[in-house]
């Protein structure tokens, strides 16, 4: 089982991932939270690029790897 944890997110930004959802079907998420979880995936890889440019295996670098 994966283990989760509540956390708020302001209401426009709620907003804005409902109505991307609605009007783009073809990104075929079926919830914001599915959209939420993937923006996350995405920006964490992004910062470990960004703080790993040569793509170097760092044990601390694996942390995305849990949640993939």
């Amino acid at each position: 089982m994966v283990k989760s944890r509540t956390i708020r997110i302001p209401l426009d930004l709620i907003i804005s991932v409902e109505t991307i959802i609605s009007m783009d079907k073809e990104l075929q998420y079926k919830s914001p939270f599915e959209f939420i979880v993937d923006a996350i995936r995405h920006r964490i890889e992004e910062v470990l690029k960004l703080n790993n440019p040569y793509g170097e295996k760092k044990k601390e670098n694996n942390i995305i790897s849990d949640f993939v």
